[in-house]
């Protein structure tokens, strides 16, 4: 049941992001609009909070809408990965296989490379 309760409060923050993804339109918040997406893919507003609340098991069909919307990862709903990316970008991805599949001396060598770019202000 945890992870339930962990994908669910994912897909919480994810829809109650407040800014405009509906280009052209009136402004809607970021929450009516999700709502709105799942109910055209035949996803009840009560599913959603049910599955919010830790309390049902997403369908595959939710999880791949929520995924195709909001440009996140599978590895990000299920709490795998801490940071929202998005899907498509390959670069991201390769980091994040790397890191994986990194020994403790290999990473402990990127973290001081990448403060060493820090350092230099060569990344923010």
């Amino acid at each position: 049941m945890h992870k339930l309760i962990k994908i669910g409060a994912r897909i919480k923050e994810l829809r109650k992001g407040d800014y405009d993804k509906n280009p052209g339109a009136e402004l809607i918040s970021q929450e009516k609009y999700l709502v709105e997406k799942l109910k055209i893919r035949g996803i009840s507003r009560s599913t959603l909070a049910s599955v919010e609340a830790g309390n049902r098991n997403p369908s595959i069909k939710l999880l791949t809408a929520v995924q195709e919307y909001e440009k996140v990862s599978f590895d990000y709903l299920f709490g795998i990965i801490p940071d929202k990316y998005d899907p498509t970008d390959n670069d991201y991805l390769i980091l994040i296989r790397a890191w994986s599949n990194m020994d403790k001396k290999s990473r402990k060598r990127l973290i001081a490379y990448a403060k060493s770019l820090i350092q230099k202000g060569s990344i923010k």
